[in-house]
Formats: structure tokens, sequence, C-alpha cells
């Protein structure tokens, strides 16, 4: 976790992507396998223990997530939305960076700093995640 000012974006950042924590990565996880092949095969993701990212042109709605977007200034960083870091983006994607080893794309949270090198979905993926 960073530990940084966050601020309320007067603008939202355009949505790319979404990703949930805890319980709500569960009922994300349980939504995408709701999808059709093709909606879900327009989707990529990433996940780790306790979080699960998806980006792509149409992401499914659950409650509690946290909704993605990029700024020119650090294309390797999803921020949310509706904040603002305390930093310049450039500066924070750098710091995220480093702190990732190099491997990115990086979501950055309030709780959560986190790489995820998107790939594209799959239902086999998902039911062994979800468990």
């Amino acid at each position: 976790m960073i530990e940084l000012g966050w601020s309320v974006r007067p603008e939202p950042l355009p949505v790319g992507g979404c990703v949930g924590l805890g319980g709500v990565a569960r009922a994300l996880v349980t939504r995408l396998l709701q999808l059709d092949d093709g909606s879900l095969a327009r989707l990529e993701g990433a996940a780790g223990d306790s979080f699960v990212a998806v980006f792509g042109p149409s992401v499914p709605w659950v409650d509690g997530l946290w909704w993605l977007g990029r700024v020119d200034e650090a294309p390797a960083l999803w921020l949310p939305t509706n904040l603002r870091p305390g930093v310049p983006e450039d500066l924070l994607q750098a710091a995220a960076l480093r702190r990732t080893g190099g491997v990115g794309p990086v979501v950055v949270l309030p709780e959560l700093l986190a790489p995820v090198p998107a790939l594209p979905l799959q239902r086999a993926h998902l039911e062994r995640w979800r468990g």
C-alpha cells in the first residue's frame, strides 16, 4: 500500500476497467462467469489472492467495484476514475513500477498497489480462482 493523499477528480477519467477487492472480487468473478463466451472474449483481466481486475470496452457492474482509468502522463497506471493521487501521476508511475520490479501495468488504489499484466479472460481460469 502506498500512503498518498487522494482528492476528488474534478472530471472523472473515462472507464477502461474495474477492480474488485475481497468479496467484491468474488462477486465480480461470479458475474463474469454469467457472460456469454463472446462478451467474455472481449475482456482481459488479472488477479491476485484478494483482487480481480478486468479491462475492456464493456466491463460488468458489481456493487463495490473500483472503476479504473488512465491518464496520458502515466499510461502504465490504472487509477480510480474519481480520485487523483496527491503526487504527480508520472512520479507515481515511476515509484509503482520500481516497487513491482518493472512489472506493469499497475493498479493503484488507496488500499492496493498491484501489477496487473492482463491476459484474455478464460472461463476455466475464473472458475479456478473462484474455487
